[in-house]
C-alpha cells in the first residue's frame, strides 16, 4: 500500500518527524513517503484559489489523493495543532466536497516532550480531520516525554502502541473481501 506521512512540525530535530519516520519504519513492504515540509505551501486564501491552485498545493493534494492511507505527526503549540498543519489541512479541504482526504483512511499522532503528549493538539486534529470527512482511525495516538521515548531504549514499547494502530489504518484502506480496486 501507498502510505502518505505527514509531519506537522518545521524543526530540523523534530520530535514529529522522527516519530513520522518511526511509521515508516514500522512497515515494511508498504510504500512510505514522509513530507516534512508543509511550510512550502502559501497560506490558504480563496482568492488565491481562485485565481490558480499553486503548484506546491496541487504537488500535495495529489500526494494524498494517491495514497491509500495518511498519517499525520504533529506538535502541540499553545494547546492546539500548529498553524503550517492546519494551513495545510485548509488546502486539501478543499475544493469543498471534492477534497482528496474525503473518506481517506487517516492516522493522527502526536508527539511532545511533556507529560500530556501532545493530547489536546490530538483532539483538535482529530476533529479537524473528521470534519473534512477523513475516516479518522481509531482516536490516534500521543505520545508523551517524546524525547525519551523515541530513543533506542523506548522505541520498542513505542512500536506496540503503534502497532495495532497502524493495523487498523491499512485494513480500513484495503478493498472488503480481498477485492481489487479499479485503477
Amino acid at each position: 500500500m501507498d502510505i502518505l506521512v505527514l509531519s506537522g512540525s518545521t524543526r530540523a530535530e523534530s520530535l514529529n518527524t522522527r516519530l513520522a519516520g518511526l511509521v515508516a519504519d514500522s512497515l515494511p513492504g508498504h510504500d512510505v513517503r514522509i513530507d516534512a515540509g508543509l511550510a512550502r505551501l502559501p497560506f490558504y486564501d480563496a482568492d488565491v484559489e481562485a485565481a490558480a491552485v499553486p503548484q506546491e498545493v496541487s504537488g500535495l493534494r495529489a500526494a494524498v489523493a494517491g495514497a491509500d492511507v495518511v498519517v499525520i505527526t504533529s506538535p502541540e503549540y499553545n494547546g492546539t495543532t500548529p498553524g503550517v498543519l492546519v494551513n495545510a489541512l485548509d488546502w486539501l479541504s478543499r475544493p469543498h466536497g471534492a477534497s482528496a482526504l474525503i473518506g481517506k483512511p487517516v492516522l493522527a499522532l502526536t508527539a511532545a516532550p511533556g507529560p500530556r503528549g501532545g493530547t489536546r493538539a490530538l483532539a483538535h486534529l482529530t476533529a479537524l480531520l473528521g470534519t473534512i470527512g477523513a475516516r479518522v482511525v481509531g482516536g490516534g495516538l500521543s505520545v508523551p516525554r517524546a524525547g525519551q521515548r523515541l530513543t533506542t531504549e523506548g522505541l520498542p514499547e513505542l512500536r506496540a502502541e503503534l502497532a495495532p494502530l497502524l493495523q487498523a489504518a491499512l485494513d480500513l484502506a484495503a478493498p472488503a473481501d480481498g477485492a481489487e480496486t479499479a485503477a
